[in-house]
């Protein structure tokens, strides 16, 4: 299929030097891939928007742990002892040491923030 689109003089100059620079053979390369990352980015996103109407539904079924300096510690410990077991931990509970999960000063008088855990 041939297609005729109009580009910008600077959207044009940015597909020919990827052309220029060799990683692409020609221009119908490049848009192609910007296509094909453009679908990728979509359905990250797409995924993204369904991970959170989960956590939202879990949340309004009261499923949520409050998100607190000392549940993350908790997870963190458990994420240790899980690893150190040989078992796979859950992406995203190993939280750094550095006390990265405590509340700011700007977080103070705020409502808690709830974290779901998958199984």
């Amino acid at each position: 299929m041939t297609m005729r689109v109009n580009l910008s003089p600077e959207m044009e100059g940015y597909i020919k030097g990827k052309v220029a620079s060799g990683f692409y053979g020609d221009a119908t390369e490049v848009i192609r891939d910007a296509i094909r990352r453009m679908q990728t980015e979509e359905s990250r996103a797409a995924a993204w928007q369904a991970a959170i109407a989960k956590g939202d539904a879990q949340l309004d079924r009261g499923e949520g742990a409050p998100y607190t300096l000392e549940f993350m510690e908790h997870m963190t410990q458990s994420a240790i002892a899980t690893m150190h077991n040989g078992q796979p931990i859950f992406r995203g509970v190993l939280i750094g040491r550095s006390g990265s999960a405590r509340r700011s000063r700007n977080d103070v008088g705020r409502s808690p923030t709830y974290l779901v855990q998958s199984a």
